[in-house]
């Protein structure tokens, strides 16, 4: 005959397990979400950061006129793409450009003492989202660049 105290064992030790194995599940779980999540904000930094020297590059050969769209970024793309692994459609997926920007005008702005350059949007995210690496802002990336031309 089983004893009471065996018998509360039988039951609370696999009770016990499965509440191990369980939490362990879950963590493991928010683990790779984190770790992807964390993956995709780094794709979404190198996006931006790309798109900046493509969008920099492109000035620089042309005048300082701003691109129309995205093929006339694909020659910038295969000169900054050399450290980079995202494809150019995953670029034009992941990041969005003010295709109507007034050259003359960004300069203006850009070398204006009083004007505010955090409010320009030039760069962004498809997805709105605010992933970039520290000091590659793409917007600041681009202002910057300005600032330095004559």
């Amino acid at each position: 005959m089983i004893k009471p105290k065996q018998m509360r064992l039988r039951i609370v030790l696999p009770i016990i397990a499965g509440c191990a194995i369980a939490a362990w599940l879950i963590s493991s779980l928010v683990s790779g979400l984190h770790t992807a999540d964390r993956y995709a904000n780094a794709q979404d930094a190198n996006a931006q950061e790309m798109v900046a020297k493509m969008v920099i590059e492109y000035l620089d050969a042309n005048q300082l006129e701003w691109p129309d769209n995205w093929t006339e970024l694909y020659g910038p793309y295969l000169k900054v793409n050399r450290s980079y692994s995202l494809s150019f459609q995953e670029l034009q997926d992941r990041v969005q450009i003010d295709w109507k920007v007034d050259s003359k005008e960004l300069l203006q702005r850009v070398n204006s003492e009083s004007d505010d350059h955090s409010a320009l949007q030039l760069i962004w995210l498809t997805d709105e989202g605010r992933s970039h690496w520290k000091g590659s802002e793409p917007n600041e990336m681009v202002i910057e660049y300005l600032k330095r031309m004559p």
